[in-house]
């Protein structure tokens, strides 16, 4: 008898998704029913390479030519990282940095090492990337997943001070040009201010 197989001589099936043999036929030159046995069996719930084989004899005894199938059963799917916290996290300098960290799954293992590049210095102005990454026992690569983390200086937020020189209150002789004592103004972070001085005196006009 001569086997031909149905379909592909190599199936490649991700762990886990159902297999179905499409099986072979077999042509005799005398009987019209042979039947054709496959040895073999495949685990889609294990990764590996798996054979069958298929094998016919006839009325006669005449065996076929044995025919096999490879079915490579391998895990095709990354694993998944998940960010905990927000992907953006701003702070002042000197503060105090504690990464929140990230999660990994996988559809086949139960374990998987999830690695992080780069650093936060918290005592130096910038802006600093943490990039999360993990690969699965079978080498697939998961999508790298990255935090931003910027430290910058603390802002300011309060206002400058304004203090009057002389009296806020000044009696002035009608007639004579006024002089403005003026003001000083100081702010916490910047020092000394320019000040500026809105309206003007008529000393013509009481």
């Amino acid at each position: 008898p001569v086997i031909t197989l149905n379909g592909s001589p190599e199936v490649y099936l991700e762990v886990g998704d159902p297999f179905v043999d499409p099986g072979a036929s077999v042509v005799d030159d005398r009987d019209d029913l042979v039947e054709v046995v496959v040895l073999g069996e495949v685990d889609v719930n294990q990764s590996g390479n798996y054979v069958l084989t298929y094998t016919a004899v006839d009325n006669g005894g005449k065996r076929a030519q044995p025919v096999t199938r490879l079915i490579v059963v391998e895990d095709m799917t990354p694993p998944i990282i998940t960010l905990l916290g927000e992907s953006y996290l701003a702070l002042t300098v000197g503060g105090d940095f504690e990464d929140p960290g990230a999660l990994v799954s996988d559809n086949i293992d139960d374990a998987v090492e999830l690695k992080r590049l780069g650093q936060v210095d918290t005592q130096v102005p910038g802006i600093y990337s943490l990039t999360y990454t993990a690969s699965d026992a079978a080498g697939n690569r998961a999508r790298k997943m990255v935090r931003i983390v910027q430290v910058e200086m603390p802002r300011d937020t309060t206002p400058p001070v304004v203090s009057l020189i002389g009296d806020s209150l000044i009696a002035w002789p009608f007639g004579e040009s006024y002089v403005d004592p003026g003001a000083e103004a100081v702010d916490a972070e910047d020092g000394s201010l320019e000040v500026e001085v809105n309206g003007s005196v008529d000393a013509e006009v009481e």
